[in-house]
C-alpha cells in the first residue's frame, strides 16, 4: 500500500521532530531511493552503487535539516539529487577514476556547502566523529572508518571483517549508518562538537 503524499514542508517538519525522524527518513527512501540509484547508474555506477550513495546522501541531508543548514531554497528532490551526484563524484575520485566525470555530469553539479555534503569525510571533525563512531560498536567503527577515512572498498572490508561477501558489507554499512544517525539524535553534546567543527571549517 502506497503512503499518502506529503509536502516538502511537512516532510521537513517530520525530520526535525525526533519522534518522527524515522518516519521522515522512510518517506525519503520511498519517494527518492530508486530515482537516485538510477541517477548514479546513468553516471556510470551500478544500481548498488546508487543505493549506497543515496544512503550517504540521506544521512547528510537529515543532519543538514536538523542543524538548520538546509533552508529550502531548492526542493528536497533537487537537493537530494545534488547531494547524490556530489557524493558519487567523490566516490569516483576515491576509486581513482576522476576522468569518468563527463561534461554532462560536471555541468549539473552545483557548488555544495561542505558541512552538508561531507559529514563523514571532514578531516577536522575526526575527534568528535570518532567518539560517535565508537558508540556504534567496534565492528561499525572499523567498517565506517575504513570506508570513509581509509578509502577501502566494500570488497576489502568484507574480507577483513569476515563478512563473507561485498553485499553483506553493504548491508552492515546501512545498519551502522542507522546507528550513527540515532547517536546524533541522542548524544547532543557530541553532535554539537561536530557541528561546531564543521561550521568553523566552512
Amino acid at each position: 500500500m502506497k503512503s499518502n503524499p506529503i509536502s516538502d514542508s511537512e516532510l521537513l517538519d517530520w525530520l526535525r521532530d525526533p519522534r518522527r525522524t524515522e518516519a521522515g527518513i522512510a518517506r525519503l527512501y520511498t519517494g527518492y531511493a530508486d530515482e537516485m540509484a538510477r541517477l548514479v547508474q546513468a553516471a556510470g555506477g551500478s544500481y548498488a552503487d546508487g543505493q549506497d550513495t543515496f544512503q550517504d546522501a540521506v544521512l547528510a541531508f537529515v543532519y543538514s535539516v536538523q542543524e538548520g543548514r538546509y533552508r529550502g531554497e531548492a526542493g528536497i528532490r533537487t537537493f537530494l539529487s545534488t547531494l547524490t551526484r556530489h557524493r558519487w563524484y567523490n566516490e569516483l575520485r576515491r576509486r581513482g577514476h576522476a576522468e569518468v566525470r563527463d561534461a554532462r555530469f560536471e555541468g549539473e553539479r552545483p557548488v555544495l556547502d561542505e558541512g552538508s555534503a561531507a559529514l563523514l569525510e571532514h578531516k577536522q571533525a575526526t575527534g568528535a566523529l570518532q567518539a560517535l563512531l565508537a558508540g556504534t560498536g567496534e565492528g561499525c567503527r572499523a567498517l565506517l572508518t575504513g570506508f570513509y577515512y581509509e578509502s577501502r572498498s566494500m570488497k576489502e572490508l568484507a574480507k577483513t571483517q569476515g563478512l563473507g561477501s561485498e553485499q553483506a558489507a553493504r548491508n552492515k554499512k546501512v545498519r551502522c549508518l542507522k546507528k550513527l544517525t540515532e547517536l546524533l539524535e541522542t548524544t547532543p553534546h557530541l553532535a554539537e562538537q561536530l557541528k561546531n567543527l564543521l561550521y568553523a571549517a566552512s
